[in-house]
């Protein structure tokens, strides 16, 4: 589900090259066929004859990378995607066929505001986007649980790359280079874990190949970098000699890698340098 996401889009292109057959649950179809694999528009409220084409297909595993509305996360917003989530998820784990679930969080579901993020750490529950994805967690956990199907649940952090929107923070800036427009940034002295949308997939798909133990698993860096470093290097590239500074930088949270270092010990992390040089040639 959702395979026409900023994320969804970017796995699609990781599966394409291992030749996995796909069905993709998609509300709009934009991105471009490949090895046979199959597209049903539709939402997650999905009808009888669309739900016996993933009966159909006899799918292994279960995929969700879908919230509709991003960036809404309003009460009203956040209520509709738990509703229609939760339908869908009950649909499917009726297929007999299915053996794992993975399904995507996010690192706000932390309560903490600033240090590292381990997977066993309170959670959020103070605002609807946060306590919708816990609620829905636990909602799946314990339903997989009930069909013995394997459950995995990925809290990701700050991702970017190609296919993000326009008005995220590193496409804001590329955009702003190139317009030569006057940088607006309303957080120069904030840090986040920024993770390459690549890694991100490349992580994911670890989870989708590999016996892996249900469970919470962190996607991110494992470290802070400065929004002000970003902006410098993405000048640098554009041969803008200005330099950006600031004394005092907000506190953030940062993902623990305990648990995906255990699992997947020789993963590798691109360089940011690198990353931001793809993101730009998309861009």
């Amino acid at each position: 589900t959702g395979g026409t996401g900023f994320l969804g889009r970017n796995f699609y292109d990781v599966l394409n090259k291992k030749k996995d057959k796909l069905r993709l649950l998609v509300l709009s179809r934009y991105i471009q066929k490949k090895n046979n694999n199959q597209f049903i528009k539709s939402s997650l409220r999905i009808s009888k004859k669309n739900y016996n084409k993933i009966v159909d297909f006899q799918p292994n595993i279960i995929l969700n990378f879908a919230w509709e509305g991003i960036p809404n996360f309003s009460k009203q917003k956040c209520k509709k995607n738990l509703s229609d989530q939760k339908h869908f998820l009950t649909l499917v784990s009726k297929i007999n066929s299915i053996k794992k679930i993975i399904s995507i969080g996010s690192c706000l579901e932390y309560k903490k505001k600033f240090g590292e993020c381990r997977e066993i750490d309170k959670l959020n529950l103070s605002n609807p986007f946060s306590k919708s994805k816990v609620e829905l967690s636990c909602f799946l956990k314990n339903l997989c649980k009930k069909k013995n199907i394997k459950f995995i649940w990925l809290r990701v952090f700050y991702i970017f790359g190609p296919y993000q929107k326009t008005h995220s923070l590193i496409p804001t800036i590329i955009s702003s280079i190139k317009k030569r427009k006057k940088l607006q940034i309303n957080r120069l002295n904030n840090q986040n874990d920024f993770i390459y949308v690549k890694d991100a997939c490349n992580l994911i798909y670890r989870f989708f190949s590999n016996k892996v133990d249900s469970g919470v698993y962190n996607i991110g860096s494992g470290k802070l970098t400065k929004v002000i470093t970003i902006i410098n290097k993405l000048y640098q590239y554009y041969g803008i000699k200005k330099i950006l500074t600031c004394e005092k930088f907000d506190k953030n949270i940062h993902a623990s890698q305990k648990k995906i270092r255990k699992n997947f010990k020789k993963f590798r992390f691109t360089k940011l340098d690198t990353a931001l040089k793809e993101t730009i040639k998309y861009f």
